[in-house]
């Protein structure tokens, strides 16, 4: 399935008419979605595929790009249709809400795309990591960081780095995510 066969596209949030379309999984080619020019042409980043869900926001503020959010009815299992922020690094994380949909998130109420495997850019708490290829974790912000191995649970482990991860809290980094049980 690619892009152009979904009710909206990567970096779209909104309604959908259809709520049937709720919990529908996508495939997107790794493309420059930020930068696109004004025909509407999205530089290739990879040859790898970004998987999604389409879910809605049901937190009580709005989910921003970047951000790692959890399951809204707290089990670890689907179907998964609705998101919340996370709550704590403990917490079971779902995906990452889509980086590439405008600064202001999805608003309460609004369908957006979480990514659950794949390449994609990620908020991470601020701890440089420089090793490309580290094993990245959740922090309860809802934001990346270094996985601590034999302290952190196993489930938390969703991803790795594909760059350097600078020092800026909340800054957007390249990692390959992998929610284990998305």
């Amino acid at each position: 399935m690619n892009s152009l066969q979904t009710p909206m596209k990567i970096y779209e949030t909104g309604k959908v008419s259809n709520t049937l379309l709720l919990g529908k999984e996508a495939c997107f080619q790794d493309l420059d979605y930020i930068n696109r020019d004004a025909s509407n042409y999205q530089g290739k980043l990879s040859d790898h595929l970004v998987y999604a869900r389409l879910v809605i926001n049901n937190h009580s503020a709005a989910v921003l790009p970047g951000q790692i959010v959890e399951h809204d009815d707290g089990t670890t299992y689907g179907p998964y249709k609705g998101t919340k922020a996370l709550a704590g690094s403990a917490e079971f994380a779902a995906g990452i809400v889509s980086p590439y949909i405008p600064s202001a998130g999805a608003a309460v109420g609004e369908f957006y795309w979480l990514i659950t495997r794949g390449p994609t850019d990620c908020q991470f708490d601020g701890n440089a990591i420089a090793t490309i290829g580290s094993i990245v974790g959740t922090d309860a912000s809802g934001q990346a960081r270094a996985f601590v191995d034999g302290t952190d649970s196993e489930l938390g482990r969703i991803g790795v780095t594909m760059e350097a991860v600078g020092t800026t809290a909340g800054g957007l980094y390249r990692m390959f995510a992998n929610f284990p049980l998305s």
